[in-house]
């Protein structure tokens, strides 16, 4: 169960709403800098971030994409959610970008239920193909890329074709 699908949120936001709610052991320094060239490409988007418990978490992530020329201004860091919570922070995203190598699994179904599509960067081993799987499976093989400049592209591309978004957020569940 959880809460319905919402309206897409860049059409009352004007502006995108990027996400990452995985484990924050999966955010890496590469990943980081993937995710802070897509947020300076499209400087009137925005990106929650999943970070942990406390100062700590939020500092370490904040300051990966300070180093990547990214600040605050685009960031929205979050701690662990209720699942109640977890399911209606949906409701104001976008895109999700998946992390690499670990990819999602729950996480990216969970995107996908809520209407809301997710790119990936797929590799050689298990691990990080996940994303893949899944999403060939939901239909959505072009969102799944094999480096990170294509993951960049995709994700930017994803982002200014609102009507592209709208359809897969009435269509995805």
């Amino acid at each position: 169960s959880g809460p319905e699908v919402g309206p897409l949120p860049a059409s009352r936001a004007g502006a995108i709403t990027f996400a990452c709610l995985q484990n924050p052991a999966k955010i890496t320094e590469e990943m980081v800098g993937a995710w802070s060239e897509i947020l300076m490409r499209l400087p009137e988007s925005r990106m929650i971030v999943l970070t942990g418990i406390g100062r700590k978490g939020n500092e370490h992530v904040a300051g990966s994409f300070q180093r990547h020329g990214v600040g605050s201004g685009q960031l929205r860091l979050i701690e662990p959610l209720s699942r109640e919570n977890y399911y209606r922070l949906f409701h104001e995203i976008d895109v999700c970008l998946d992390s690499y190598p670990y990819t999602g699994c729950n996480s990216t179904a969970d995107a996908l239920w809520m209407g809301v599509p997710v790119v990936t960067r797929a590799g050689p081993t298990c691990v990080t193909r996940l994303g893949l799987s899944t999403l060939v499976l939901a239909g959505l093989a072009d969102l799944v890329t094999d480096s990170f400049e294509q993951y960049a592209e995709t994700a930017i591309r994803l982002a200014q074709d609102l009507p592209r978004l709208r359809t897969l957020r009435a269509t995805l569940r």
